[in-house]
């Protein structure tokens, strides 16, 4: 007696084929997408690790600008000033504005080499 029922291993005339085609198709596809998916979530967190690096130097290069200043007069400030910390160096341009407006450019760079510009700008106390 022949047997009536068709299993898809013992198929002889190719079924297999092409759903193992169709599998093998949606496991390299899926992979290669996690594959990407992870690269992507490596280069964003990488820029947020810097872009809080470049954040707590300039707030600390802030900080320690503002320090000297308080020791010294205003009117004998040397620009650049350098600022060298754990995390990086700053370095800081500043230029009057106005009488009232100091503008300050950053150059901060991390202990990897990597660098980033900031610009702000400082309302001086008046005297």
């Amino acid at each position: 007696m022949k047997n009536k029922y068709t299993f898809l291993i013992k198929n002889e005339r190719g079924v297999i084929y092409p759903w193992m085609f169709v599998i093998g198709t949606l496991v390299i596809t899926c992979t290669l997408y996690a594959v990407q998916l992870y690269h992507n979530e490596l280069k964003y967190t990488e820029s947020l690790t810097n872009s809080y690096i470049y954040q707590n130097l300039l707030e600390v290069a802030e900080h320690a600008l503002w320090e000297r200043w308080d020791k010294l007069e205003i009117e004998e400030y040397e620009s650049p000033q350098f600022f060298q910390f754990p995390l990086g160096t700053a370095e800081a341009d500043c230029q009057y504005s106005s009488e009232d407006l100091l503008s300050c450019q950053w150059l901060l760079t991390t202990n990897t080499g990597q660098q980033a510009y900031k610009s702000t700008n400082y309302v001086l106390p008046s005297t």
